[in-house]
């Protein structure tokens, strides 16, 4: 029992310690991070990545889908493009991969099975950006707008607002979330907003009608968004490039900031999308040069270390457990 007391001990403490001592490019109060460092054809960039069912990651560089193990080896390859494109994201869903480029007028949207095969291209549809899916329902925005895409390709507008395309998110009661990208490149159009449709809203919507601004709860005023995930807890995580990058999170209607890009003898640092992992884990694309510029790209993941005041109550219960084992020894 001792030697059981004593590891979980251990363990805790370097749960906390980690919390405190951070060599990640980010730094990140009340979370540990470990940065997955990705080898990545030259000039290539993170477009997107998801989360496989077998907790890997599946990302498009422009180049590839391919999958990244957490230690940073590679996987298998899915996809292999023919010439290189600008891959605007990848993502999962009910055994299939959906993927696409924002590279020319016909970017394609495409699938496959996770278990092998060919793709097969769903659509094209010009300056697509995110995707997400409420139940097994694609929702893709591309431009200023928000579509339905059906399983045979066809695209039903759902909903618009002003600027250039921003990230989109459903939560668990599908209600639709979105942030309008910038009119202006410098980000002088400070700020924009957070948008919510309700679930029933959006089902008003298929098949006839366009939601608009006006129809949209404004749930938070935000500088920027690249990309948005809802944690584990149903808060809304937004990854920001405006000034220094951070990932930020709306929960109980208040914007605070979780995690920012730290790393000395930087240049040019950049967020992409965040996924939520399980047990409170986040994961974040993340790209910058170093003083020498080389170029860097990085999956970081950050897990949620338990509080001060957690671990005291732990030892306590801990020390409890112990002393009653040697009491019943002593009987």
């Amino acid at each position: 029992m001792k030697r059981v007391v004593k590891t979980l001990i251990l363990v805790m403490l370097a749960m906390f310690v980690s919390s405190s001592v951070n060599a990640s490019v980010l730094t990140a109060a009340g979370y540990s991070v470990t940065d997955i460092t990705i080898d990545m054809p030259a000039s290539a960039f993170l477009g997107g990545f998801d989360i496989l069912p077998n907790g890997n990651y599946v990302i498009n560089d422009g180049c590839s889908i391919r999958e990244v193990k957490r230690d940073g080896t590679a996987g298998q390859t899915f996809y292999s493009y023919e010439t290189a494109v600008y891959g605007s994201f990848v993502r999962v869903n009910n055994g299939t991969l959906y993927f696409s480029d924002s590279s020319t007028e016909s970017s394609r949207i495409m699938s496959m099975s996770l278990s092998g095969g060919s793709a097969t291209t769903l659509t094209t549809l010009s300056g697509n950006y995110d995707m997400d899916f409420a139940g097994n329902d694609a929702f893709v925005v591309a431009g200023n707008s928000i579509y339905k895409l059906g399983t045979d390709g066809s695209l039903d507008t759902i909903a618009t607002a002003d600027g250039y395309s921003g990230p989109l998110a459903f939560d668990g009661e599908g209600n639709l979330y979105y942030a309008p990208g910038h009119v202006a490149s410098d980000y002088s159009s400070l700020p924009t907003e957070v948008l919510k449709w309700t679930s029933s809203q959006v089902a008003s919507a298929v098949g006839a009608g366009v939601l608009g601004e006006a129809d949209a709860e404004a749930v938070a005023q935000i500088d920027g968004a690249y990309g948005f995930a809802f944690d584990s807890g149903g808060n809304l995580l937004i990854t920001d490039n405006s000034s220094t990058p951070a990932v930020n999170i709306l929960e109980d209607g208040t914007v605070s900031t979780i995690a920012e890009f730290s790393a000395d003898n930087t240049y040019y640092p950049y967020l992409t999308f965040v996924r939520s992992r399980s047990e409170g884990q986040i994961a974040v694309g993340c790209s910058y040069y170093d003083s020498t510029w080389n170029s860097h790209t990085l999956i970081c993941e950050l897990q949620a270390v338990p509080e001060p005041s957690s671990m005291i109550a732990l030892f306590s219960m801990l020390g409890f457990a112990a002393s009653s084992r040697l009491l019943r020894r002593g009987k």
